[in-house]
């Protein structure tokens, strides 16, 4: 099929709610929803896309793309290998992390000490107090977003696995 075959729908995700943006062929953006992360709110979405579709195939991100995927999956494996960083050997890092990892943190050696990384990542507690007497808060509000939430879901992985990388088992 050509490209021109198709409607695009991107996604910006949030946990009540995602905004939709349709494109073309041409990368026009030709409409843009919001709706709420209920099946209600992807019902209404589905609708939307209809009043647009005609005749075009609706391509939500690149989910329904495989061949796409796989392409720019080794384009990042080699750009990796170019920087040499060497998260993959890392338990739970594969090339998709890896990449989000490297983009969103970009050069290492610009922090100046691990304090300034976790900080910048917002997994740094925040102190509030004064006199001595206070309570370190998380940071919630600061900080990258899609690399707090990257270490976050690496952070679930490592807690589903024993020091040997296998599946913890229940008690």
């Amino acid at each position: 099929m050509k490209k021109s075959e198709y409607i695009y729908i991107g996604m910006d995700v949030h946990k009540e709610t995602h905004t939709a943006v349709l494109m073309n062929s041409k990368e026009d953006k030709i409409g843009t929803i919001k709706i709420k992360n209920n099946i209600a709110g992807f019902k209404r979405l589905s609708a939307y896309v209809e009043t647009f579709r005609q005749n075009l195939t609706p391509i939500y991100g690149l989910r329904n793309n495989r061949e796409e995927m796989k392409q720019i999956e080794m384009i990042e494996a080699d750009m990796l290998k170019e920087l040499d960083y060497q998260l993959e050997t890392m338990p739970g890092i594969k090339t998709v992390t890896a990449s989000i990892l490297v983009a969103q943190i970009g050069d290492i050696k610009r922090y100046k000490s691990a304090d300034k990384l976790a900080s910048f990542a917002g997994v740094s507690p925040i102190y509030q107090g004064s006199a001595g007497k206070g309570k370190n808060y998380q940071n919630k509000s600061m900080g990258n977003r899609e690399l707090y939430s990257t270490l976050y879901l690496l952070a679930m992985q490592q807690v589903q696995v024993n020091a040997k990388g296998e599946a913890r088992t229940q008690k």
